[in-house]
């Protein structure tokens, strides 16, 4: 998904109303597997990692990301592990192929 300059809203089906999760710049939401929750990065420049509980809409960020330079599209991606950890792409450059096995908790 792309960056959207109006934030995420949530859609509620009995009001058919939207209601404003987060206001600004966001990134590649990723709801929750148990869906209380909906991961995103916040803009192109900081793209830390935050999720906002649903339906209260408290926001916590989770991780930052200063300093890392961030792989793929634009250079942003987010993904959530069976565990809903985040996951995030990191540029190693061209000079090293490092492989990684991925255990489950």
């Amino acid at each position: 998904m792309l960056l959207d300059s109006s934030g995420l809203k949530l859609f509620d089906f009995k009001t058919s109303k939207w209601s404003k999760l987060v206001s600004g710049l966001v990134a590649y939401p990723c709801w929750s597997h148990d869906g209380r929750f909906l991961y995103f990065l916040r803009s192109p420049d900081i793209s830390d990692v935050y999720r906002v509980a649903i339906p209260s809409g408290k926001i916590e960020e989770l991780a930052g990301t200063k300093g890392l330079h961030m792989a793929g599209y634009w250079p942003l991606w987010l993904g959530l592990t069976p565990d809903d950890s985040p996951l995030t792409l990191k540029d190693m450059g061209s000079q090293e192929v490092v492989s990684m096995e991925w255990r489950e908790p």
